[in-house]
């Protein structure tokens, strides 16, 4: 995930996000948090929220694959 990230922010640079395994690590790493821990949650939110920044047509993708709904779910319920 560090290195997705890094690469992420290098201008020109483009993360696969038609891959819908890809997609879907991203929203298990989020349901999950409790398991994978805060850094992998930290990483994972960090890695969207810069590849929406710096493609914001990418976040087609992340809503087809419910993501946001999933981030948001989070603090709507009690843990």
């Amino acid at each position: 995930l560090l290195r997705i990230l890094l690469i992420s922010v290098v201008p020109g640079s483009r993360v696969m996000l038609s891959n819908s395994a890809f997609l879907e690590c991203l929203k298990t790493f989020i349901v999950k948090h409790k398991v994978y821990g805060a850094p992998i949650f930290s990483i994972s939110t960090t890695l969207i929220t810069q590849i929406i920044q710096h493609e914001p047509t990418s976040f087609v993708n992340f809503q087809t694959a419910g993501i946001p709904q999933t981030f948001l779910s989070l603090f709507s319920t009690p843990s």
